[in-house]
């Protein structure tokens, strides 16, 4: 469900952005303050009449204080949720709340005055909710993109996680929908033999040729873009000056360009006429398909079911940035699906053969959101969750094609973004499940899991150009069991009181998984103390059992595998002393050797 397109008399798109002009007269009026402040003050002396009526319970005495503070709140001009749903609660006069002494008229007048704060409250309540949405709802496109004003709204309950600033950040989109994936593949892949794939080159060659001269305005640069991608997407294809409104916002969105098909949209584009000329425009694309998403809201849209999946596109000068925008229940996830390119000409046409890839991705793209069904049935919209792992391969499994089903939970911690916990299959026991991007070390991993110092690791999930997902034992944390322990890090152990007396039997434990390596001829290469976990009982002390005096196993296999097959990565941390450098092979010693450099220090008497 698209949102209705309407021509609205600003049949010209703005000549500068130094003025936004989708927040001038596209902006709803401000609701009139006057008439709210005339019936709060009148509630305010209702209200104290009650607070100071001899002989009312306290009960009803200490209500109608809370009410005073949020009518207050109101003739100060804060403007919260908070006022609002204290002003909702109705006032309450309960039966025995006045006292015997009382007579007949003088319970009357207190009732009636009840009964006329509370139709003042109801007024106060209708005037105050318009102001309340007019203050706390972000500007319009243009104006939030204003460099003074987004980074404002970026630290509101109503921020984009669109990476600025970079906290704000979402799930990476492409485990949110298979399209930014497939998005993705196309755009790093080879161009098929296709007349799409022909239509996308000569798009790509006329733009590098015309992108990189000088524009009078943006409505030129705008047209002549239009026309350079007209045999990939006919220009006439495009919505210009599309009108975006959501009973949910204060204003209105007009946007360059829509592609709508299928009665979805598609593609939201943004342009500029040069770098730096006006404001941010990729903030401007981002509020756009905010307001999109609203509008959505508003309507009950069941696109919304599938989160709403759109690709940003903005032109600013010669420069083309390819984003994509989600929906995940909770909030606006967008990010750039690419680097930002240039569309500079060039003799070996490498530049045109990237772009190329990039439109006809692009093109590819939204021909499957506008062949989409959306009645089709989809996994429930969870905030925070992988949507593209519904089923994974257990390694135990004799068919080749079996998978059991995998349910997501929730995020194992905040700062953990791509561990996660799900249920497998009919079992109700939670699996963690961690999404890999790069190599991880699973013959480490089974090698020790196989002698019980590692967590069992029960299948996996490989999609191409997506984390792999690695479905393993969850160890439980004290705080998930109580009355039974749990598992911790040796890290945390260590820093209980009398924690060197165990270091001992500790020592023990762990050289037995660096023998068991050795023996195996595998490395884990990241051995440190937060990387090896410890079940303690209910009182926090060291479970054991007759074979060994501690249960400890090792954890996050990402640089593991055969000795001597794998390297240390790029990046790691600067301050911890590697038995090698950067690139350099990991062998079977350098496990002993870096736990060598940290075991003592760890149970070192604390300063």
């Amino acid at each position: 469900m698209a949102p209705p397109s309407s021509k609205t008399s600003a049949t010209r798109k703005r000549k500068s952005d130094t003025v936004p002009s989708d927040s001038v007269a596209k902006r709803q009026k401000k609701p009139d303050r006057d008439d709210l402040v005339a019936k709060a003050q009148r509630l305010l002396e209702h209200l104290n009449l009650i607070a100071d009526t001899p002989g009312l319970s306290q009960k009803d005495r200490h209500f109608a204080h809370f009410k005073i503070l949020h009518t207050q709140s109101v003739l100060s001009e804060e403007y919260s949720n908070t006022v609002l749903y204290g002003l909702q609660v109705p006032l309450q006069l309960s039966d025995d709340s006045l006292d015997s002494s009382l007579n007949a008229v003088e319970q009357g007048e207190v009732k009636y005055v009840f009964d006329r704060a509370n139709e003042l409250r109801q007024e106060v309540v209708l005037l105050y909710a318009p102001l309340l949405q007019y203050y706390n709802s972000p500007p319009p496109p243009s104006g939030y993109a204003v460099r003074t004003v987004w980074p404002i709204w970026q630290e509101k309950n109503a921020a984009i996680k669109c990476l600025r600033p970079t906290h704000q950040q979402g799930l990476p989109l492409q485990i949110l929908d298979g399209v930014f994936r497939q998005f993705r593949l196309q755009a790093n892949g080879e161009l098929p033999a296709t007349a799409e794939a022909a239509a996308a080159i000569e798009s790509a060659s006329l733009l590098c040729s015309e992108m990189g001269n000088s524009f009078p305005d943006e409505k030129a640069r705008q047209q002549r873009f239009d026309e350079c991608i007209d045999s990939l997407i006919g220009s006439k294809k495009w919505q210009r000056q599309y009108t975006i409104n959501s009973k949910n916002e204060s204003c209105t969105a007009i946007v360059d360009r829509c592609l709508i098909m299928n009665d979805v949209l598609c593609i939201i584009r943004e342009d500029k006429v040069e770098i730096g000329e006006g404001n941010d425009v990729y903030m401007q694309v981002s509020r756009d398909f905010q307001m999109y998403i609203s509008y959505l809201r508003g309507e009950s849209s069941p696109l919304l079911d599938h989160g709403a999946p759109t690709f940003l596109v903005c032109v600013f000068g010669p420069l083309i940035l390819i984003a994509g925008g989600f929906w995940d229940g909770k909030s606006v996830i967008v990010e750039p699906l690419g680097p930002a390119f240039v569309m500079f000409p060039d003799h070996s046409r490498d530049r045109i053969q990237v772009l190329a890839r990039q439109l006809y991705a692009l093109k590819q793209a939204a021909n499957t959101l506008s062949s989409r069904q959306s009645s089709a049935t989809t996994a429930p919209l969870i905030p925070g969750l992988p949507r593209v792992y519904p089923s994974f391969k257990q390694f135990n499994s004799e068919e080749a094609d079996e998978e059991q089903s995998l349910t997501f939970i929730r995020p194992l911690h905040e700062d953990s973004p791509l561990i996660f916990l799900a249920t497998a299959g009919d079992s109700e026991t939670p699996r963690l499940v961690k999404l890999v991007n790069n190599r991880y070390g699973t013959i480490t991993h089974k090698k020790l899991e196989t002698e019980g110092l590692a967590p069992a690791l029960y299948g996996q999930k490989s999609l191409v150009g997506a984390p792999t997902a690695y479905v393993m034992e969850y160890l439980i944390p004290p705080s998930d069991s109580p009355k039974s322990g749990g598992w911790v890090t040796l890290y945390t152990f260590a820093q209980t009181p009398g924690a060197v007396t165990h270091k001992g039997i500790i020592w023990k434990a762990l050289d037995n998984i660096l023998s068991v390596m050795e023996k195996e001829d595998v490395v884990h290469g990241d051995l440190r103390a937060n990387n090896l976990m410890l079940e303690v009982d209910a009182d926090g002390q060291l479970s054991s059992d007759e074979d060994l005096p501690v249960r400890m196993k090792l954890v996050d296999f990402d640089w593991g595998g055969r000795s001597g097959e794998v390297t240390y990565p790029l990046e790691r941390n600067k301050e911890i002393a590697w038995p090698a450098g950067i690139g350099e092979r990991i062998v079977v010693a350098h496990d002993r050797q870096l736990v060598r450099t940290w075991f003592d220090k760890l149970f070192a008497p604390k300063k």
